[in-house]
């Protein structure tokens, strides 16, 4: 499990089918199909998301789990699909867990590896970016 502060600083690029990891020096755009801000706050990496067209939301990025999305909703707890925009890019089909309140404060959810894992993602800690490319 890497935490917060190992992405400080670095640009690292995580290879999930290729199960790989890397340190790079810069940061490569040509092959991205999302950019977004990152937010380092807390220990916890965030970055903004939009679920089912709402506006938004600061979202906890989770590399430690395995499920796809948890969001915070007025419906209550259970579970339902939803549509994601990260940046540029839209995922349909979405397995959702739909929490009352939040897990952490001032965070809308958590996006863990379940959707991560369909990209080679970039955490640019220096620029403060998140990239995703389709693998």
């Amino acid at each position: 499990l890497l935490g917060e502060d190992f992405f400080r600083g670095r640009i690292v690029e995580i290879n999930f089918k290729a199960r790989c990891i890397r340190l790079l020096d810069k940061t490569d755009y040509s092959q991205c199909c999302a950019d977004m801000p990152l937010k380092l706050q807390d220990a916890a990496m965030c970055v903004q998301l939009s679920v089912d067209g709402s506006a938004p939301k600061w979202t906890r990025l989770d590399t430690g789990c395995d499920d796809s999305l948890h969001w915070v909703a007025d419906t209550g707890d259970g579970y339902t699909r939803t549509s994601l925009q990260l940046g540029k890019e839209r995922i349909t089909n979405v397995r959702t867990t739909l929490h009352r309140s939040p897990i952490f404060p001032s965070e809308a959810g958590l996006l863990g590896n379940e959707v991560l894992s369909n990209y080679r993602v970039t955490f640019d800690g220096i620029n403060r970016r998140l990239l995703l490319a389709r693998e």
